[in-house]
C-alpha cells in the first residue's frame, strides 16, 4: 500500500540522493548503533558495527575526493 509520500507513488526506485549526504548519515547510524551495542554488553555486534564504521568512513572519505 502506497502513501502520498512515497515517492513515485511506490512504483520504480526512489529519487536519486547524494552519496556523500548517505554516507555521512550512514556513519552516524553506524555510529550510534555501535554505542548501543557497546552499552549492553553486545561485545561481539560492536566489533562488526566497528569495522562497518571503518569501512563507511573510509567511503565517505574516497566519495568527497
Amino acid at each position: 500500500m502506497t502513501g502520498p509520500n512515497e515517492p513515485n507513488n511506490g512504483t520504480g526506485p526512489p529519487p536519486p540522493v547524494r552519496s556523500a549526504q548517505t554516507l555521512g548519515y550512514l556513519c552516524d547510524l553506524i555510529h550510534e548503533l555501535k554505542h548501543l551495542a557497546d552499552r549492553s554488553g553486545q561485545r561481539t555486534l560492536s566489533a562488526i558495527l566497528a569495522a562497518a564504521l571503518v569501512e563507511a568512513r573510509i567511503q565517505n572519505d574516497d566519495n568527497s575526493h
